[in-house]
């Protein structure tokens, strides 16, 4: 019988945390106007730069 590894629940949350900071970055990022746009910038900024950790860290 072979046996399935588990998945580290760290590694679980934190791709989790990336999908919603990605689905807030992409509503925020809907607006055309002012400082809302910019805010959602940065929260895509911040998106890759996490999702850019991860992959550094796990492989």
């Amino acid at each position: 019988m072979s046996r399935q590894p588990r998945k580290s629940p760290i590694k679980i949350a934190t791709i989790a945390a990336l999908a919603g900071l990605s689905v807030l970055s992409f509503s925020l990022a809907a607006c055309d106007d002012g400082p809302a746009e910019e805010i959602g910038e940065n929260i895509d900024d911040a998106v890759e730069d996490g999702a850019d950790a991860v992959k550094d860290a796990t492989n």
